[in-house]
């Protein structure tokens, strides 16, 4: 069987569901005659609509689906906090989320010295504050990484959702003007909560796991009433889900994939299947580490996970007809869902990987890159890149990008053998995973947002207008 992954030119009509981590050391040949070649599946979900303008938007955490790749051309490649920027602006308080950017319009959450909680939206163009919405005032524990304000917003082009934990989650129309606020229960747990939510048909659906209780909620986009609540046994998942379509004809399903449940003993967590319509568990397979971060990503009608914490890496396969029987390397497949491989106590604790033309890209925690190829999980290379890592990686233009948490950015030639093509500073802390619309680079540290364009501006411009109305300048502690 010849197995093949999408490409960037395809990437659009490819992208077919809900708003990543990929890695490997080692594994086994595919024997499905499943290819990620094509897309299950032509339903027009939330998620396809926005698929349409894949290089123009990047409309919730790492973009379109999740899979923290861009169709854009001519992406940059060489900058640093001054050179090659063609604005920055302040941002007030901290906060870990990512960029969204739809049309002229960019989204961030923040949280301010007193734990007040904010949605922001900067104009494009010049990095200008458009307006602010206030979503309360945090509570709870957090940890010294997560804060209160990690969560990325995400946004289908007419509203955009945000969510604060026990603050509950906000919606807004791409004016600012409130349209519903939603609470959603406390799940305090000792690191806080950092899942971002995602679209699925006329849901907005949100990972809210925590100590006693976790569960995986869906909400009504147009009036936040909640459609479903599902209680999950998870001690704790900081993950965003992906949403993935599989099957054919009659027997298609979508599912809600949860990488991770928590646990006390290591590969004893689970990743989970959730009906996006219902919230009834479709299928389940054993192999979670216990502290479960990096997000699902899923390729056509297979979805890779690692698990955090060193935790085993798997590319899964889920199927409908049911007559999947676990053997050999393969012992954690289920009736529903094949395991294809597994690659042992590789996964990253913290950043996502990505998939981009056929390879496999995943940067550890303290900085070893490594490449794979897609299909059989074999090592191409390995490179350490200096530094350590939480933002995951990004991809687009024949470039991955990958950035540390000191702010320095390493762009890679993407293929099977190690180019580095550049290394660009900005001198500040980054936490966040940067976004990709248009060619442009957006880029969120302890303090500012830049905009790093393909093409270089002249002169570059600075925004130093402190963003809130009260004129306070934004804190000087570091990112927390």
């Amino acid at each position: 069987m010849k197995l093949q992954l999408p490409n960037s030119n395809r990437r659009t009509a490819l992208l077919l569901i809900a708003c990543v981590t990929i890695a490997g050391l080692a594994g086994c040949r595919f024997t499905s005659d499943t290819s990620f070649d094509e897309a299950p599946s032509q339903r027009r979900s939330a998620e396809v609509r926005l698929a349409e303008a894949a290089g123009d938007h990047w409309p919730g955490f790492r973009g379109v689906n999740g899979t923290g790749v861009s169709s854009a051309a001519n992406l940059p490649a060489t900058w640093d906090d001054r050179l090659g920027v063609r604005w920055s602006t302040a941002v007030p308080g901290v906060g870990n989320s990512s960029p969204v950017v739809w049309d002229e319009r960019i989204f961030l959450t923040t949280a301010d010295e007193n734990r007040q909680l904010k949605l922001l939206c900067y104009d494009r163009a010049d990095g200008a504050l458009r307006w602010q919405q206030s979503a309360g005032h945090a509570t709870g524990r957090r940890h010294a990484k997560n804060g209160d304000a990690s969560p990325t917003p995400v946004t289908d082009g007419n509203r955009v959702f945000a969510f604060f934990g026990a603050q509950g989650m906000l919606c807004c129309d791409l004016d600012g003007n409130l349209l519903w606020h939603q609470s959603l229960g406390d799940a305090d747990h000792p690191w806080g909560i950092a899942s971002s939510p995602i679209l699925f048909d006329d849901l907005v659906i949100q990972l809210y796991d925590g100590e006693p209780v976790s569960s995986l909620i869906a909400m009504k986009q147009a009036t936040g009433e909640i459609a479903w609540r599902t209680t999950r046994d998870s001690t704790g998942c900081w993950s965003t889900p992906a949403v993935m379509a599989y099957g054919e004809g009659a027997s298609q399903t979508f599912s809600v994939i949860v990488n991770g449940t928590g646990c006390e003993r290591p590969d004893e967590g689970y990743i989970i299947a959730y009906d996006p319509r219902t919230g009834a568990e479709q299928w389940r397979v054993r192999g979670a580490s216990d502290a479960g971060v990096p997000a699902p990503l899923v390729v056509g009608d297979m979805v890779v996970v690692a698990s955090g914490r060193r935790g085993n890496i798997m590319l899964l396969h889920p199927s409908t007809d049911g007559d999947t029987a676990p053997s050999g390397a393969r012992d954690r497949s289920t009736a529903a869902c094949e395991v294809m491989w597994t690659i042992p106590h590789r996964g990253p604790f913290v950043p996502t990987g990505v998939v981009y033309e056929g390879l496999l890209y995943q940067i550890g925690d303290q900085g070893v890159f490594t490449c794979y190829d897609a299909a059989t999980g074999k090592t191409i290379y390995e490179q350490r890149l200096p530094g350590n890592y939480s933002a995951g990686l990004i991809a687009g233009d024949g470039k991955i990008y990958a950035t540390n948490e000191e702010g320095r950015s390493y762009v890679v030639r993407a293929g099977a053998s190690y180019e580095l093509l550049s290394t660009n500073d900005l001198h500040a802390p980054v936490l966040a995973t940067p976004a990709v619309a248009g060619g442009d680079l957006f880029v969120r540290t302890d303090r500012q947002l830049f905009c790093i364009p393909a093409q270089l501006p002249e002169p570059a411009s600075v925004n130093e207008a402190a963003p809130f109305e009260n004129g306070d300048d934004p804190p000087d502690q570091a990112l927390r």
